[in-house]
């Protein structure tokens, strides 16, 4: 596996990325405005259509709300370079020494198959250098059929991997690009009455020597209309295109 040949570069401090939130696309062409009983009934289909990824969200944030109520393990924050209390050497373990900062740039769709371009940003901003730094990554979409845990990535769960940096010193940060396939006839399909639609899902893991494995997952989809910042799915009944500029939601 070969590094990516993006260039190292130095980036600023990654912040947190907004809650999921979703929108219905607008009416299928061909619908009059003046019908109201009709443009009515679209947006009913269109909220029964969503309910599946919006059930995806709220179960894995009960999860996580669940897993907060065991009590926590104490460490102490700052690791002395001399070892640990047994003698042995001593690893920093903490998860915010390394942070990714994924951006979805466009989305091509061919009769086939759904190509997401994106970006990534990694940053170490711990006080050690981390070595053996390697990002993995892989498409998938969201479905009402499959368990939660099967579209969200998991810490324990390897993706394939995409970009290796041997080593990254404190305070340094680098840049990938790369592209993400996903076959249509493995996506999971959401609808809207008898409108299919596709939201993918970023699935990203990272790991490095001497910290835990860090995984974090976004949905994707176009950008709201009316300045509202929701997300919107994409249609499948339309021809093929390209999509640019998306949004993104982070689902972890």
């Amino acid at each position: 596996m070969e590094q990516d040949p993006s260039a190292v570069e130095a980036s600023p401090p990654v912040g947190n990325l907004p809650a999921p939130t979703l929108a219905s696309p607008a009416p299928a062409a061909g619908v009059a405005s003046t019908e109201t009983e009709s443009k009515s009934a679209w947006w009913w289909f269109a909220g029964l259509g969503l309910l599946a990824l919006l059930a995806i969200v709220a179960a894995w944030a009960l999860r996580r709300s669940r897993a907060k109520t065991v009590p926590p393990q104490i460490e102490p924050p700052v690791v002395r370079k001399g070892g640990g209390q047994d003698g042995g050497p001593t690893v920093a373990a903490s998860r915010a020494a390394l942070t990714l900062r994924p951006e979805a740039i466009r989305l091509s769709r061919s009769v086939m198959a759904a190509t997401l371009s994106y970006r990534l940003t990694v940053l170490n901003r711990g006080t050690e250098a981390l070595s053996n730094v390697v990002i993995e990554a892989d498409l998938g979409s969201a479905s009402g059929d499959r368990p939660v845990e099967q579209q969200v990535a998991m810490a324990d769960t390897a993706l394939e991997p995409r970009h290796t940096m041997p080593r990254l010193a404190p305070g340094q940060s680098a840049r990938f690009e790369g592209k993400l396939q996903l076959p249509l006839s493995q996506a999971g399909i959401l609808r809207q009455g008898d409108t299919p639609l596709l939201v993918p899902l970023l699935r990203l893991r990272t790991i490095a020597d001497g910290i835990a494995p860090q995984a974090q997952t976004l949905a994707i989809g176009q950008q709201g209309t009316g300045g509202s910042g929701r997300l919107q799915p994409f249609r499948l009944d339309e021809g093929p295109r390209g999509y640019e500029p998306l949004a993104q939601r982070a689902l972890d």
